[in-house]
């Protein structure tokens, strides 16, 4: 009876054995992740189309080469359909502000835009301002911002509209759009402070420097030397002081125009030590120093009577040269 049972299993031994090399193994299913119900697909890269169609690009050299221009002009307006994207209506509204085609351009917007106010119809208006504004339209630019509805107005828009009015020396409009910018950004404050040099409006001009400062906003080195001419018109030689301080520590390095400026500043103010100060610093760095800098100090300091800072002063007045008068 044992000899039959060992038979048994080594037959059945032999059997497994066959089996398993006629047909490959299973392979282990693999562990899900937790939380994963099925196995994730992998997503296939969004494959886009050229943003502006051949046919179109051949019009568009056309306009750009200048071969007959008005007929190209005059195709696109009367078939706006053969322009079926955003961008290629920014472009063709480009195009005709170049060729000083403003009415053009405000015919194609129209034409192309919805009215619904989606974000194509800001884009385009924006695109018509930016081409109006440089052809100094500005009241062609003005009137698109009133046109338009609150809620389909961005930033952008504003900015452009204070850009066109600054460049057409319209500073009193430019401070009126300025109270309308719920977050001023960087182009704000730049065009903010263009206009108040324009007009004089120092006190405008410090505090909307002075609120750049506090933001993570990096300014450049022709806003800081915007401030210190509001500074200069305002007499503030504490805020060119630290204007200056502050230039450094951006690492916006001024030059000697930059300490000039504030020189200027501390004269207007009487302020002898600190142009003294200014006018050492500038040799000690290495600056070219102009004699109407050092004149300019000078003044400040025989207002204010300081007879040993003239001294010191007038030994750095330079011999004059065919150039003019300059240290450095």
């Amino acid at each position: 009876m044992r000899i039959v049972c060992l038979c048994l299993l080594a037959t059945l031994q032999l059997s497994l054995a066959d089996r398993g090399a006629q047909s490959p193994p299973r392979p282990r299913p693999r562990p899900r992740q937790q939380g994963a119900p099925g196995r994730a697909r992998k997503s296939r890269p969004r494959v886009e189309g050229p943003s502006i169609s051949l046919e179109n690009r051949g019009r568009l050299q056309r306009l750009e080469e200048g071969e007959e221009p008005l007929e190209v002009v005059e195709e696109i307006l009367q078939h706006p359909e053969n322009l079926t994207r955003v961008k290629e209506v920014q472009v063709f509204l480009t195009a005709f502000g170049k060729l000083q085609l403003w009415e053009k351009t405000l015919e194609l917007l129209e034409a192309k835009r919805t009215g619904e106010w989606p974000v194509g119809d800001i884009v385009l208006t924006n695109t018509a301002m930016l081409t109006c504004g440089l052809v100094g339209q500005w009241q062609v630019v003005l009137g698109l911002l009133a046109d338009a509805p609150r809620k389909g107005l961005n930033k952008m828009s504003y900015n452009l509209a204070m850009q066109a009015c600054c460049n057409a020396g319209k500073w009193e409009i430019v401070l009126s759009l300025l109270d309308r910018q719920r977050i001023p950004d960087f182009d704000t404050f730049n065009v903010t402070l263009h206009a108040c040099a324009q007009g004089g409006q120092w006190e405008i001009g410090l505090a909307a420097l002075d609120e750049m400062l506090l933001t993570k906003t990096q300014p450049s080195w022709t806003m800081y030397n915007l401030g210190l001419i509001l500074a200069a018109q305002g007499r503030r030689w504490e805020s060119a002081l630290a204007y200056l301080d502050d230039m450094w520590t951006r690492v916006v390095i001024p030059d000697d125009m930059t300490y000039s400026s504030a020189v200027a500043v501390c004269e207007r103010a009487s302020q002898w030590r600190p142009a003294l100060s200014l006018v050492q610093s500038m040799k000690r760095k290495g600056f070219r120093i102009k004699a109407e800098t050092v004149q300019a100090a000078l003044r400040a300091c025989e207002t204010a009577q300081a007879t040993a800072a003239e001294e010191i002063l007038r030994k750095m007045l330079p011999k004059p040269t065919k150039d003019g008068p300059m240290l450095g």
